[in-house]
């Protein structure tokens, strides 16, 4: 059973560090068979509302599309498949080192059209291994909001809970 520390924490505010978790919770009889540690997103990735987009003629799958984070429109040229107006996102500003895709964002032109950032699936963001289209964001945060700031990192514990610990 996995188990986020974030989780046992709302429960116990004053919960020591996932070392002493874990072996807390192995002195309690629960086999601990892993920790795994979950990067937050990195600085300067900021939610954003597609406010357009178009496909790009000279091309089979990328379109040209412009997205606010309620104080400036940003231009990005985009490959993901489920990208569409009214959908929030993040966006990796100029300069943002993407820790799953392995570069650092810079403004290029793409098919003769000048990109100013990109969107972000989970993978590039190494969340999570999906990397088939962007993050979608639900609208219960505002526009601008920096994505480390509502996603945090968080630790994963792994236990192995065994027949006979059914009250576990």
């Amino acid at each position: 059973m996995n188990v986020p520390y974030s989780w046992l924490k709302e429960f116990i505010p004053d919960l020591p560090d996932t070392e002493k978790v874990t072996e807390l919770l192995a002195g309690l009889g629960l086999g601990v068979e892993g920790v795994t540690e979950l990067s937050a997103p990195p600085k300067d990735v900021v939610i954003v509302e597609v406010v357009s987009n178009q496909r790009i003629e000279t091309s089979d799958h990328l379109q040209k599309t412009e997205v606010s984070d309620g104080a400036t429109t940003y231009q990005v040229v985009c490959g993901a498949p489920n990208v569409n107006v009214g959908m929030r996102t993040a966006l990796a500003k100029v300069g943002v080192t993407l820790p799953g895709a392995g570069f650092t964002v810079a403004k290029r032109e793409i098919q003769g059209i000048e990109s100013n950032g990109v969107l972000c699936s989970p993978k590039e963001l190494d969340l999570y291994d999906y990397g088939g289209g962007l993050i979608e964001l639900g609208d219960d945060v505002a526009l601008g909001t920096e994505l480390s700031s509502v996603w945090a990192g968080d630790s994963i514990i792994e236990l192995e809970i065994t027949p006979n610990r059914a009250d576990a």
